[in-house]
């Protein structure tokens, strides 16, 4: 429960001190440390999967919001993300949306932000 509730990655944990963690259809991450907490997990190893789930958006059970828009998504080409608020950022404002205008401006995206080219 708690792990899920932290971490959010299908994980095993051993004895010896080894965490793997699957980050579903992107990688699997193996931390070793040998010091065990009281239910066997490695401290460190819980430790370093919560440290990457804070940077990367990695959280299956993570609420998509302006909160998350500073993680690295490491299921999306580099800068898609950017591209993709642009383009949602340009059709609200040549809707008149102002609604959706203050939401952007309020969850800290950079209204004056320009693509690629300029």
């Amino acid at each position: 429960g708690q792990w899920a509730f932290d971490v959010g990655l299908p994980a095993k944990s051993g004895v010896g001190g080894c965490v793997f963690l699957v980050i579903p259809n992107v990688c699997g991450v193996s931390i070793f440390s040998p010091r065990l907490d009281k239910n066997g997990n490695s401290v460190r190893g819980v430790q370093v999967a919560t440290e990457l789930v804070k940077r990367l958006r990695l959280h299956n059970f993570e609420v998509f919001s302006g909160l998350a828009r500073s993680k690295i998504n490491l299921t999306e080409p580099r800068r898609a993300e950017d591209t993709k608020e642009l383009i949602q950022l340009n059709f609200a404002a040549s809707q008149g949306d102002l609604s959706a205008l203050g939401q952007y401006y309020n969850s800290g995206y950079d209204l004056c932000m320009a693509d690629y080219d300029g």
